[in-house]
């Protein structure tokens, strides 16, 4: 969230865009951030998950559930190394199903995909976004958003 900021509203003409983004939140703590401020909006980005268990899957689907019911949720899939011996291939897998399961209240954006095709969008640390990376993670993040209406 925090490397996609400087270009998501300009990829948004005419949208009021707000963020609230720190490095290393974790679920518990965005889903708790966004229930104090979400406000009104018909649309909401999530960037979380990442700095979680990729075995937490029960929390994870617990947040995109919720989310779904305030409108329409952007979520994205987890593009990172292994924790403990546990990829995060589950947990994009169980996003993607959520997705099916709830058109038009769940999209989400394909970041690990867009990664494993473009592996210059990360640093070394295969976490974080190159600057290219998260100019992409952006244009992704605006068609899933413009999806939404």
């Amino acid at each position: 969230g925090v490397g996609i900021r400087p270009y998501l509203a300009g990829l948004l003409p005419g949208w009021s865009v707000a963020s609230d983004v720190r490095d290393g939140r974790t679920l518990a703590d965005g889903m708790a951030r966004w229930r104090a401020e979400r406000g009104t909006a018909r649309v909401s980005a999530f960037s979380l998950f990442t700095n979680d268990a990729p075995t937490a899957l029960g929390a994870l689907e617990a947040a995109v559930r919720e989310s779904a019911q305030a409108g329409c949720a952007i979520w994205a899939t987890i593009a990172r190394p292994p924790q403990g011996g546990t990829s995060y291939v589950r947990a994009n897998q169980l996003l993607e199903r959520l997705a099916d399961e709830l058109p038009g209240r769940v999209v989400v954006v394909p970041w690990a995909r867009t990664v494993a095709a473009n592996p210059g969008y990360l640093r070394d640390d295969r976490v974080h976004a190159t600057p290219a990376g998260y100019q992409e993670r952006a244009r992704l993040y605006a068609r899933a958003a413009q999806s939404c209406v």
